[in-house]
């Protein structure tokens, strides 16, 4: 253990209920326990892998996907590491949980009167299953019907090679007008020539749509280019999709070991709590569709936006498996390195559940890929999200106060934890203007009632993030990517974390680039507040530092992703080089 032994309370309780809170030393030991058994963690998923190599449903499976936003397998393992490292070190702590699987685990250690069941755990279930069938059925019945009842306004397709971009099509992206409000690559159809316009088509994913067909319309009267797959799907592939529900029983009952725990318990629970999700249905259609070639398209290039989800997985599977034509290409986004599934590990290149090339954000993590597999071939990605940050400068803020930007994320779970540790110091008399940033995913109302709990001085600001992050002399928030871009744009940055899960900081505690931290509780977050204002005085954006993190920003880089051959690299983790179109 780094930190001593004398700064845990030998009476403690751990609260691993959902939304427990740690004390501040055991949070922040269970981070320092996160970081160093990631590798053991992927180790964990590549055992439960063997035998299941081709095995789709296993690979769409949350327990398969290190998803930490979606699955719980990570957090309770690294839970009992904490446990077994408080062990170790001869403190007996009390545990309170919610589930079944984590207590039984936890009483074959510390003993019957140590484990408070607090329950609730399996009527959480009960209800997150009712809606994931229900949204299941919705969106695949609708999205299908929808395609049926505007096929006429289908676009006939060009015989010549296409280039395919996924992308997350939100309900606000399309304009009346025929216009497409690109959130993942801004800028990218503007650039295009008429003949790359011609050749690119957007294979859209749908993220909590509604009334589909009105949206179909827009879609398909679009002065860009769609490829909805529901138009090439059978009834024959909805049926492999749902079947999932039944053969993922199958993959149960193995035995597996996690810091000296039996964790098979958990593992099954995290299949079972995945079983009837709608990201896996949409994730086997996605395997059918291009495993089967469905669409029957001369498609010459598929680029996939890369977080290693399970559709991420079903569509390397579908290609590499079944050997189909269509270059795969995975468009690695800005995430912090906690973020376990964005990073692809040496058992997915093995299984064929991840591209083989890769177009990568910030030649930081473009060096840190390329180690991982020898075969792996890594290129530039532009990061066109965050090309404000090229002529970004700060200013002075408005009224000459020192400026706190605080930004919540859209998971008000995320918030909640983060204003654990802020909120009792926005209704105090600092000096600071606090300003706070709500993610647009969030509604206002909710922003608004979390803030006035703590304080009505905090200002609740709209609009450009940009703008503010100018006037900031510092920023604070929770798993947000927004902190990366804060650090790149040199502003001295704080992860204020709290709760009872490993904090999704920014970068791992190697990283010394720019002025970041990572603070526990509110009385440590007061004392870095002054420290990081310092820092801000002589804080300068480095353009070395933006390429590092968010570079290259050139949309070209774009166009040759897209349309360009890609040459072999010299040297791993070399520099990539593109023919001319």
């Amino acid at each position: 253990m780094t930190q001593s032994s004398s700064s845990f309370d030998p009476n403690m309780v751990l609260d691993f209920t959902r939304g427990g809170l740690l004390p501040a030393p055991a949070l922040r030991e269970l981070d320092r326990i996160a970081e160093k058994q990631r590798d053991a963690f992927s180790a964990l998923i590549a055992e439960l892998s063997r035998g299941r190599e081709r095995n789709i449903d296993w690979w769409v499976s949350r327990a398969a996907s290190r998803n930490t936003h979606m699955s719980s397998l990570f957090t309770q393992c690294m839970q009992l590491a904490l446990v077994r490292t408080l062990l170790d070190a001869g403190i007996r702590p009390s545990v309170k949980v919610n589930d079944h699987e984590m207590a039984a685990i936890l009483r074959s250690v510390l003993g019957e009167a140590r484990v408070v069941f607090v329950g609730g755990g399996r009527l959480r279930r009960l209800r997150a299953a009712i809606w994931d069938i229900g949204s299941s059925i919705f969106h695949s019945s609708a999205s299908s019907l929808a395609a049926w009842r505007t096929r006429r306004e289908r676009k006939p397709i060009p015989d010549l090679p296409i280039s395919v971009l996924e992308t997350f099509v939100y309900h606000d992206s399309l304009s009346e007008d025929g216009g497409f409000k690109d959130f993942h690559y801004p800028t990218l159809y503007e650039s295009l020539s008429e003949e790359q316009r011609r050749r690119l088509y957007y294979l859209p994913l749908f993220y909590r749509l509604k009334n589909y067909t009105p949206y179909f319309l827009k879609l398909r009267r679009s002065k860009c280019n769609f490829l909805p797959r529901e138009d090439y799907l059978r009834w024959a592939d909805y049926f492999f999709a749902f079947m999932h529900w039944w053969r993922i029983i199958r993959l149960k009952g193995r035995a597996v070991r996690f810091a000296g725990f039996d964790v098979g318990l958990l593992v099954d629970a995290e299949l079972e709590a995945g079983r009837f999700a709608n990201s896996a249905i949409q994730a086997l259609l996605n395997y059918r569709f291009w495993a089967l070639n469905r669409s029957g398209l001369a498609i010459h290039r598929y680029i996939d936006w890369y977080e290693g989800h399970d559709i991420d997985h079903a569509v390397a599977a579908a290609i590499n498996w079944h050997a189909r034509s269509p270059e795969l290409i995975a468009f690695r986004p800005i995430a912090p390195g906690s973020y376990l599934s964005v990073t692809p590990t040496p058992h997915e290149f093995a299984c064929g559940v991840v591209a083989s090339v890769w177009g990568i954000i910030g030649s930081r993590v473009r060096h840190e890929i390329s180690q991982i597999d020898s075969h792996v071939q890594v290129y530039p990605a532009p990061g066109l999200r965050h090309r404000r940050l090229c002529q970004f400068e700060r200013r002075p803020p408005l009224d000459g106060r020192k400026t706190i930007l605080v930004l919540f994320s859209q998971e008000m779970d995320l918030t909640s934890r983060l204003l654990t540790t802020v909120g009792p110091l926005l209704g105090k008399n600092s000096g600071y203007r606090w300003l706070i940033k709500r993610h647009p995913g969030m509604p206002r109302a909710k922003a608004e009632a979390a803030v006035s709990t703590y304080s009505r001085d905090a200002e609740l600001v709209e609009g450009d993030f940009f703008e503010y992050l100018a006037q900031a002399s510092v920023v604070i928030g929770l798993g947000s990517n927004t902190l990366i871009e804060a650090v790149a744009a040199g502003v001295p940055t704080i992860c204020a974390s709290s709760g009872n899960e490993p904090t999704e900081v920014p970068f791992s505690s190697s990283f010394k680039l720019g002025w970041w931290s990572v603070c526990y509780d509110s009385a440590e977050l007061a004392a870095l507040i002054p420290l990081a204002i310092e820092a801000s005085e002589t804080q300068a954006p480095s353009q070395d530092l933006k390429e590092a993190l968010l570079g290259p920003f050139d949309v070209s880089v774009m166009h040759a992703l897209l349309f360009s051959p890609l040459q072999p690299i010299d040297s791993v983790g070399g520099g990539a080089r593109y023919s001319p179109s």
